[in-house]
């Protein structure tokens, strides 16, 4: 079950990623659920994720709720090179609960703010964009310091 957020795109991408590296994935079916019109509250979505949000992922009688726990769910259904299955895994998955508790959070607060907010007065938006700027800011430092060390790469796209 998907919409058009970054927590339904990880999913997306996820799938992607599994499809180019070489997984004969299943058919898969994604459901769009429509969060303005409120259907993630209704009874047939609540027995699939009782925290009322997206994305859940079916597989049968499995419903996994949380990005990043389908994110994994998927990484070991599917095993390839993105998650590793050896020690090394654990310096991939603390990276993917770091975005899920921290990256993500502080970036779709501070989104709420800069994009959702418009009939809120400056003065009551100051603080909360001045945390979670510098917040934010302070995760891409973690993020590109870390990257940087192991020869990897990050892109960062300022609008």
């Amino acid at each position: 079950m998907d919409f058009p957020t970054p927590n339904g795109w990880k999913v997306n991408i996820m799938l992607e990623e599994l499809i180019e590296a070489g997984v004969d994935l299943p058919d898969i079916k994604v459901k769009s659920i429509n969060l303005q019109k409120g259907e993630q509250f209704t009874e047939k979505f609540i027995k699939h994720n009782p925290n009322q949000k997206i994305p859940v992922l079916i597989d049968g009688e499995t419903s996994i709720m949380e990005s990043g726990a389908i994110l994994q769910y998927l990484a070991e259904k599917y095993p390839t090179s993105l998650l590793p299955n050896d020690h090394s895994k654990w310096e991939v998955l603390p990276w993917l609960y770091w975005q899920v508790a921290n990256l993500g959070p502080v970036f779709g607060n501070k989104l709420s703010y800069t994009r959702y907010m418009d009939d809120i007065d400056e003065s009551l938006k100051s603080h909360p964009l001045e945390r979670f700027g510098t917040e934010a800011n302070r995760l891409l430092k973690v993020m590109t310091v870390n990257c940087l060390s192991i020869n990897s790469y990050v892109v960062i796209i300022l609008r």
